[in-house]
């Protein structure tokens, strides 16, 4: 029974503690969630960059050619470039706690503005990659 408390308990202040996490007027709370939007809908694709970087790696030793071969090393730098951007918005991505709504209204704006151009780069490089992979199965 105790154990069936704490467990409770947890999950409540859990719970509370997720739900006033932003504090964050409603305009600022609406910009946010279109940040996230965009980020949640290519964040999966994260998958689909390692395996088109694998299955590259892999048709390596069988191409044809030094062009090729580079063809091959091109798709999979990009899609390091692509992996990379993506890592690197999550790294610096912090609404700022202290300013005023303006300043974090701007702040978010760059931000969308950011992970579009993420985004755009993610599927066009993994677009041209699984292009690559077809053509060197």
């Amino acid at each position: 029974m105790l154990n069936k408390l704490t467990i409770l308990s947890l999950l409540f202040g859990l719970l509370l503690f997720g739900s006033c996490k932003s504090g964050y007027s409603p305009e600022v709370q609406k910009l946010y969630d279109e940040v996230m939007v965009i980020h949640d809908e290519v964040m999966p694709e994260m998958g689909t960059i390692h395996q088109l970087k694998k299955q590259l790696k892999k048709a390596l030793p069988n191409a044809q050619g030094d062009i090729d071969k580079q063809v091959i090393n091109d798709n999979i730098r990009m899609l390091d470039f692509a992996d990379d951007s993506m890592m690197d918005w999550m790294h610096q991505f912090k609404v700022p706690e202290e300013g005023s709504e303006e300043q974090k209204l701007n702040y978010l704006m760059d931000q969308k503005e950011k992970m579009g151009l993420v985004s755009k780069d993610m599927k066009s490089i993994i677009k041209k990659a699984q292009d690559a992979v077809n053509n060197y199965k």
